[in-house]
């Protein structure tokens, strides 16, 4: 089929997936290059983070909708491009938002929110869930702990 014989929805999805896909082997070779932590690198590139976010947010709305649960998602004012690791950070905020619809009671809503704070910009996302254990929270970026596991 030709591009002009796409729907804009069918176009958007076949957009989300060819991300997916993207981020998804992005996350393959981390995996296989992790025994030699010294070779990863962060290969930091502009992008639109409004963008990034909402293809997570959208990505994850039929798993929420299975639990009778909605993303609310409120984006920055404007387009902001900044210099970040594309598949590493989509990869946070996926994890951040699986977590949220898996450890919130069905039917409770998700709040995913980018505030712009001087030369930062803060991403967020407000749950019902159970929180992370207090013991635990200074170990949750680590690559190696249990709990990371669970988050991958």
């Amino acid at each position: 089929m030709a591009d002009d014989e796409y729907t804009e929805d069918q176009k958007e999805l076949i957009n989300l997936v060819k991300e997916t896909s993207y981020n998804s082997l992005e996350l393959i070779n981390e995996i296989l290059e992790a025994t030699n932590i010294s070779s990863i690198e962060l290969n930091p590139e502009p992008v639109e983070i409004n963008s990034l976010v909402n293809n997570s947010v959208e990505l994850l709305r039929f798993k929420a909708s299975e639990k009778g649960q909605k993303i609310f998602y409120e984006p920055l004012g404007a387009p902001l491009e900044i210099l970040i690791s594309r598949e590493k950070i989509w990869r946070v905020i996926s994890n951040l938002i699986s977590n949220a619809i898996k450890f919130s009671p069905t039917g409770a809503p998700i709040f995913v929110k980018l505030v712009k704070e001087k030369d930062e910009v803060v991403i967020s996302v407000l749950d019902n869930g159970i929180g992370i254990p207090e013991k635990l929270k200074d170990q949750i970026f680590n690559m190696f702990t249990t709990y990371m596991c669970a988050l991958i």
